[in-house]
């Protein structure tokens, strides 16, 4: 494999100008922030909502794990397939996902529909498994590391702001409210994935091109 060496400079300028990835990386810190403010939320929203124990809320709760761990292998499954037909399914699968939790969480939150915020929780761990890979897909290989540094950082900085952000949605319009409102943001989320898949293939193929150049085949 060639060696290319790196610079903090030319590194920066990758980052900068790949609007894809930055598109990528803001839609899903947004989509973690909001699936923070309702986890975060969630327990008080069944005790407070609902009527349940705090034994109760935490069983629901916990549901969201084996959803997840079904969920999670599920997606990538479907995502391997679509993806061999069109690239973009990076960004058109988790669009779907994040805009499906939308409506699955923002139904079931505001008429207390328990199974409709189960199901939301299986919509968005469908589609999660498309950012992991697309950090990847959108760089050259020597930078994988660097973008995938990227994507943790919208994700941790932006989901750490969730459960504030939930905290003052909730003192000002109740947790019901709250949280059925948050779920624009999830809808903000997949709009900006709509640009990242128009804007997929122009920076997949750069990538590809650049390796090409350098010496190095990863198609």
């Amino acid at each position: 494999m060639a060696q290319v060496k790196l610079n903090a400079v030319d590194t920066a300028k990758m980052v900068i100008k790949n609007k894809a990835l930055l598109i990528m990386c803001l839609a899903a810190g947004i989509a973690v922030m909001t699936l923070n403010i309702g986890t975060t939320f969630a327990s008080i929203y069944y005790v407070n909502v609902m009527g349940m124990d705090l034994t109760q809320a935490a069983g629901i709760v916990a549901l969201g794990t084996p959803i997840g761990l079904i969920a999670f292998p599920l997606g990538g499954a479907i995502l391997d397939k679509w993806y061999k037909k069109d690239r973009r399914a990076r960004m058109w699968m988790p669009m779907i996902c994040i805009a499906a939790a939308a409506l699955s969480f923002g139904i079931g939150y505001k008429f207390a529909l328990i199974p409709l915020i189960l199901l939301g929780t299986g919509f968005y761990n469908l589609g999660n498994t498309s950012f992991h890979t697309a950090c990847h897909d959108l760089v050259p290989v020597w930078y994988k590391s660097i973008s995938y540094g990227v994507y943790v950082l919208f994700i941790q900085l932006l989901g750490a702001v969730g459960p504030t952000l939930g905290g003052f949605m909730v003192d000002n319009m109740g947790v019901q409210n709250a949280l059925a409102m948050a779920m624009c943001f999830f809808i903000a989320s997949s709009v900006l994935l709509v640009f990242a898949g128009a804007l997929y293939n122009k920076y997949w193929s750069a990538a590809r091109a650049a390796e090409r150049a350098a010496g190095v085949c990863q198609e």
